[in-house]
């Protein structure tokens, strides 16, 4: 299930962060603010990012690839991990420039979830965007950190 928005916080987050090196978690926020979340995210050669999110026990996963910009609510791509097979996606489209997915609160069947424990058991995720250059990332040191945000949604 897609829900329309993207925690706010989580954004927030990825735009005040210039470079990450590998895997790292982020936490923060309060009741007063939306609520707190917990993030794990990395880039890519400091250039793109894929970050899982829980806020709320919203489990929400988010793609900022360099160079996309898109005025669609949804938009069609595709991923594949480890060099598999292409996996046909359709996330919203958040700030412009990012690819979003969240599950309801407390669902545990959801896409993101499914996306988020794929990002765990592969050593690479790569995205076929059209209009961009395909876009690779390592997954290595990710199951720490997801695994951290996929408790908090618990």
């Amino acid at each position: 299930m897609r829900i329309g928005s993207f925690a706010f916080a989580a954004a927030l987050v990825v735009s005040a962060v210039p470079a990450l090196a590998g895997w790292q978690n982020r936490e923060g926020g309060s009741a007063a603010d939306g609520g707190t979340f917990v993030v794990a995210e990395t880039r890519n050669n400091g250039e793109s990012v894929v970050g899982v999110a829980c806020q709320q026990g919203s489990l929400s996963v988010w793609i900022e690839p360099k160079g996309f910009a898109s005025m669609e609510q949804i938009f069609d791509f595709h991923y594949r991990f480890d060099g598999g097979k292409p996996v046909e996606a359709a996330w919203n489209v958040d700030y412009l420039t990012q690819l979003t997915m969240a599950d309801s609160p407390g669902q545990k069947d959801g896409e993101a979830r499914a996306f988020a424990e794929g990002l765990v058991r592969h050593s690479t995720l790569t995205l076929d965007i059209f209009a961009v250059d395909p876009i690779s990332f390592s997954l290595k040191g990710s199951s720490g950190p997801i695994h951290k945000v996929l408790a908090a949604c618990e």
